[in-house]
């Protein structure tokens, strides 16, 4: 979450789509935060009111909203349907994003790691159960922030482009 619309607009399409009937059972809503600017995760976990952070400190700069407009109203949306908030820290941020390209193919920006590295928290804590359909959006691709992984994968391998030398270089061939 960053300025906690996207999360209020869920809320509202949910709304909408139960008079309709399409939506059988409860809706948790969930939102996470990168730890370094958290204002609604830490709301939620402290049970009190949104304190705005003044200097936000994380690599994951489209969340970094320390003031969130809807902050107030997503996190009435998140107590109200029984969810939770939560704030990773950057090291689990980038492993999301690393797990998301590995196990499904899509290179996200930094705020689909915070998505995914609450999933697996949440998963592995039991707070998310076997049997439970989890919906995680994943709004943003990796080409708008690149630099933010640049580090993280093992050494370029320069080739030229011939088929064969790029073989080589995978090792598909001697």
């Amino acid at each position: 979450m960053g300025s906690g619309a996207l999360l209020c607009s869920i809320h509202k399409g949910l709304g909408e789509i139960n008079l309709l009937g399409w939506v059988k059972g409860k809706v948790k809503l969930c939102g996470s935060q990168p730890i370094g600017c958290a204002p609604i995760a830490k709301a939620y976990e402290s049970g009190g009111d949104i304190i705005p952070v003044e200097t936000p400190a994380s690599l994951v700069r489209s969340l970094a909203i320390g003031d969130p407009a809807s902050g107030a109203e997503a996190l009435k949306y998140i107590r109200e349907t029984g969810g939770f908030a939560d704030a990773p820290d950057d090291k689990e941020v980038i492993e999301g994003q690393k797990l998301l390209a590995r196990t499904e193919g899509i290179f996200a920006e930094p705020a689909g790691g915070v998505a995914i590295a609450t999933l697996k928290r949440k998963a592995e804590s039991g707070e998310i159960g076997n049997g439970e359909t989890v919906v995680v959006l994943i709004t943003g691709n990796g080409l708008k922030t690149p630099e933010v992984l640049y580090g993280q994968f093992r050494k370029k391998v320069r080739t030229r482009a011939v088929l064969e030398d790029v073989e080589k270089k995978l090792k598909l061939q001697d």
